[in-house]
């Protein structure tokens, strides 16, 4: 991937990650793409109890 592409993937990551915890809200969830049918949270999300699809996936209650 070219070096732009995935400084400006990140940026706008970080940028959306900031915001949110300025205003004390979730920021949006992943797009599907970035979810790999699942798999992404199963293995690979530390907050996926607070998330639908991540708790969906990980069959556990939604935490607020």
């Amino acid at each position: 991937l070219d070096d732009d592409y995935v400084r400006n993937y990140f940026t706008a990551k970080t940028t959306a990650l900031l915001s949110a915890l300025e205003n004390n809200k979730m920021p949006e969830m992943c797009p599907y793409d970035e979810r790999w049918n699942g798999k992404r949270c199963k293995k690979g999300c530390d907050v996926f109890a607070f998330c639908p699809e991540g708790a969906q996936v990980n069959k556990v209650k939604l935490q607020e």
